[in-house]
């Protein structure tokens, strides 16, 4: 084992929580928030976040996220997180995500989009969804 390896413990909640506080500033978006974090060695939103501001959001967030079934949360760093996410032009440090974390392992598609999506928006999702399914190999 490499002795100056550093290994540090990663509360994926606490991750999540400061993530939420992030986001919820004006104009985040995933490149300001991936440019910001690659400036800390640690890249993790708690580096970024006042510990009162992260109690604040789970004191909010908590409740929701305990009557979501099969709620999950990957780290950047915590071994489970996908690489291909952080090979990206502006790499996420966090996934979140709901269901059965197994199904990531096979082929797939994602579709991302806003929290505040408009009735278009949703009735155009809905309609490249069912392409997609349809047209799976």
């Amino acid at each position: 084992m490499n002795t100056t390896t550093k290994y540090r413990a990663i509360s994926p909640l606490q991750e999540f929580l400061a993530y939420e506080a992030l986001w919820d500033r004006p104009n985040s978006s995933f490149r300001s928030l991936a440019k910001e974090l690659q400036d800390y060695p640690a890249q993790l939103a708690s580096t970024l976040i006042d510990q009162t501001m992260i109690d604040k959001y789970k004191k909010e967030l908590l409740p929701v996220i305990k009557e979501l079934p099969q709620f999950g949360i990957r780290v950047y760093g915590d071994g489970e997180f996908p690489q291909r996410l952080k090979d990206a032009r502006y790499p996420i440090n966090i996934l979140y995500y709901q269901g059965d974390w197994n199904l990531t392992y096979l082929p797939s598609v994602a579709v991302v989009g806003t929290r505040n999506p408009t009735q278009e928006g949703i009735r155009r999702t809905e309609y490249l969804v069912r392409r997609l399914v349809h047209h799976r190999t």
